[in-house]
């Protein structure tokens, strides 16, 4: 089934996401733009990642797009939104279906400063884009028809490349040196992926690296980086004596990072690392803001506050998170619950950036990072998923609620949104339907006790029906 969901649309191309529902699409955010505009010229990034569907829905888009037109190419996710940035376009569009497997597909919509649509706008585009028939769509080109006939299409693959390689040594900085003198190796799996310009960028910052899988869609295991996809990383990193190694998603704004001795990191980890050294590196911590979604472990908060930093949760979404990082001027962020870290001025995920983050971490504290990890909170973090029908989705909602109110404990429970239970102890159990997978509900619990983490899993489960 076509996926519609806050972080764009999504399915499996030619049977849920065809090209005619791409130029629905095309034509509901072209309209949405030439409102905005109140006729000023318009100009659009697009580009995409390593799926072979891409090209035929770039096609079948741009023909109801009334605007100048920079062609990216495939590039990571992150670097088509530092694009929108860097041509100072209005808008983008990234055809990608993430972590979905390379029969999928599917479009990502930007804003001009390079984010995703805040959810209320990117509601507004999937009601519009349903009420977007043949009569409506004619309506869209003759408002655009000037336009279309003087438009411009501008191949800017290799500009792009190059401005997103200035913006990201430009926040990691003084790093950038450090780095260099270590002369560290790390093992990364692009995975037939748009991450694959990585090895390019992290050789420039003075990086060994031993780059598998990167031609472009040459998908040697499945598309999501998982324990499993990854588990045969770890020899090959002590055999190279690799600091560590990093498998991408298709487009690349999600890292996994594995170590040598087997263990992944969490996102959970990855946010504390970063926050931790944002932190111990500030001149005034106790003005720091630290965002992070509803779903992050506690080990966050163990980390932020001895600083007198301030830590602000917001609804799950990478929208959410960007816009309060924005507003608090925090430049750490994150969602501890799907592996991403937000450095701020970007406004995504950024796998690249994430992994030269790392390495300026260990470079500065001249420790690996197995013994980085070893001095953050120990916390147990649970995630499961339930299959649940939509149509009982909502009563099991008031289930819930209703039975840990009875337990005496607060519920935060947003409308239609995640419903978090803080505990006793610094523990919490989640609940909260997929927004992007079909009759899912993601359970998480956290807890600095892994027994009473089981048991609060077991708790959950049992309310949820997955037991």
């Amino acid at each position: 089934m076509l996926v519609e969901s806050l972080s764009g649309v999504r399915g499996w191309y030619g049977r849920d996401l065809t090209p005619n529902i791409a130029q629905r699409y095309a034509a509901a955010y072209a309209s949405s733009l030439m409102k905005a505009a109140k006729g000023k010229r318009l100009c659009i990034v697009i580009g995409m990642d390593t799926r072979p569907s891409g090209p035929a829905l770039k096609d079948a888009m741009l023909p109801f797009l009334p605007a100048d037109i920079i062609d990216v190419g495939v590039l990571p996710a992150p670097a088509i939104e530092h694009a929108v940035r860097h041509f100072r376009a209005d808008g983008g569009i990234i055809i990608t279906a993430s972590h979905n497997e390379p029969h999928d597909n599917g479009l990502k919509f930007l804003r001009r400063t390079g984010a995703i649509l805040e959810e209320q706008e990117m509601g507004k585009l999937i009601a519009l884009a349903g009420r977007m028939d043949a009569a409506r769509m004619k309506v869209v080109l003759s408002k655009g028809a000037k336009a279309l006939g003087q438009r411009t299409v501008r191949e800017a693959r290799k500009e792009a490349i190059g401005a997103y390689r200035d913006f990201v040594f430009f926040i990691i900085g003084d790093s950038a040196g450090k780095i260099r003198k270590e002369k560290m190796t790390v093992v990364l799996d692009a995975n037939g992926g748009a991450g694959s310009m990585a090895k390019h960028i992290l050789a420039q910052a003075g990086i060994r690296v031993v780059a598998l899988n990167s031609g472009h869609g040459d998908f040697a295991h499945a598309v999501e980086p998982t324990m499993e996809t990854l588990a045969y990383l770890p020899p090959l990193i002590r055999k190279r004596k690799a600091q560590f190694g990093a498998g991408f998603d298709c487009d690349a704004d999600r890292v996994e990072i594995i170590l040598g001795n087997g263990r992944m990191l969490s996102g959970n980890e990855l946010i504390a690392l970063a926050a931790r050294h944002m932190l111990s590196t500030s001149s005034r911590p106790e003005k720091e803001v630290v965002v992070v979604n509803d779903a992050t472990s506690g080990m966050v908060g163990e980390v932020v506050r001895p600083y007198g930093a301030l830590l602000k949760e917001v609804p799950v979404g990478e929208s959410n998170v960007v816009r309060e990082m924005k507003a608090s001027g925090s430049r750490v962020g994150g969602e501890g619950s799907s592996s991403g870290i937000i450095i701020a001025p970007q406004t995504c995920r950024d796998g690249i950036l994430g992994i030269l983050m790392i390495c300026g971490i260990v470079a500065d504290r001249k420790k690996s990072l197995e013994e980085l990890l070893g001095e953050l909170p120990r916390r147990a973090y649970l995630k499961r998923k339930v299959s649940v029908s939509k149509a009982s989705m909502a009563g099991l909602r008031r289930s819930i609620i209703a039975h840990y109110r009875e337990r005496g404990l607060d519920v935060l429970a947003e409308k239609e949104g995640s419903i978090k239970v803080p505990m006793p102890g610094s523990a919490f159990a989640w609940f909260r339907a997929s927004k992007t997978e079909a009759g899912v509900l993601r359970v998480i619990v956290d807890s600095p006790n892994g027994e009473k983490a089981e048991g609060l899993m077991r708790e959950a489960l049992a309310l949820a029906g997955g037991a």
